[in-house]
């Protein structure tokens, strides 16, 4: 995993994350380096509901 620190330039970072889908990947490792938490639940399972966006299975009810 490339470390945030590391970067000297804009360029240095745009070469880093050439897509908006590397840049998520790595933002979401750093916050869940375990996986994807709930911040609801830390109970519930999440499921991911589409690129990048996640449900957690004991809060989707009360979303609706």
């Amino acid at each position: 995993m490339t470390n945030i620190k590391e970067f000297n330039s804009l360029l240095e970072l745009l070469e880093a994350f050439s897509t908006e889908e590397s840049c998520i990947k790595y933002l979401e490792g750093l916050i869940w380096p375990n996986g994807v938490i709930s911040p609801f639940d830390r109970e519930s399972k999440v499921y991911t509901f589409s690129k990048s966006r996640y449900i957690c299975k004991n809060t989707v009810g009360s979303l609706m």
